[in-house]
Order: structure tokens, then sequence, then C-alpha cells
């Protein structure tokens, strides 16, 4: 009965972890930029007091990482982008809160066009 316990109790704890690491993670719907638009990656710090650190993808077709930040911390009220010229096929952003409040961050992708701005946005959730 012990034994049956503490395995029970590792699976609660290995399922709580996952689950934790999933909620960290942030993903745009897939957008399909062509010509001479980007696929922009946007990320903003809503909490008012403390500051959140992110990294973000723009990920390709088959889940091939195009384009990646390192880890950076992002202040109240600050925002943060990276964007991509367009490729063949779908992309989506990736945006991984690696310390702070996944409330404390909002996300979207968007097809940005020079000159018009942002002409297709998407929320990452």
């Amino acid at each position: 009965m012990k034994k049956s316990f503490l395995t029970l109790l590792v699976a609660v704890g290995v399922l709580a972890t996952a689950s934790t690491a999933r909620a960290r993670t942030m993903y745009s719907p897939m957008l399909f930029p062509d010509g001479d638009n980007e696929l922009m990656c946007s990320v903003i710090n809503s909490d008012e007091s403390r500051q959140i650190t992110v990294r973000i993808e723009i990920v390709g077709f088959g889940a091939q990482v195009l384009l990646e930040t390192e880890d950076f911390v992002l202040h109240p009220g600050v925002l943060a982008n990276i964007s991509l010229p367009a490729s063949e096929g779908a992309q989506y952003c990736r945006f991984e809160l690696v310390r702070g409040s996944r409330r404390a961050a909002q996300a979207s992708a968007c097809i940005f066009e020079r000159g018009a701005g942002c002409i297709s946005t998407a929320p990452a959730s």
C-alpha cells in the first residue's frame, strides 16, 4: 500500500510539472506571410510591478525553429518583438515564459507589411 501511494505521488508530481511547463508557453495560430511581408511576434509585460523573462521563437513547417531569441527580461509595460521575412508555408510564434506569471504576458503574431503595418493579427494563447 505504501509503495502504491508513493508511486501515485510521483505520478501526480510529474503531471503537475508537465502541466506547469505547458501553461508557461503560448502559441499563435499559423499565419501565411508572403511576398515582401514579414511574420512579427510581439509580447508585452502587462504586469504593473514585476518583470518577466521571455523567449520568442518563430516556427515554420515541420516545427523547424526559423528564428529565436535568447531569454530576455521585460520590465512592466515594455513591448518586444522579432520578425522574419516571408518564407514558404505557414509560420507561427511560440512564447516561452521563463520567469513570471503567464497572466503578465500578452502576446500576438501579425503579418507585417512595410508602409501599412500589421495587416493580419492573431492573439497567442
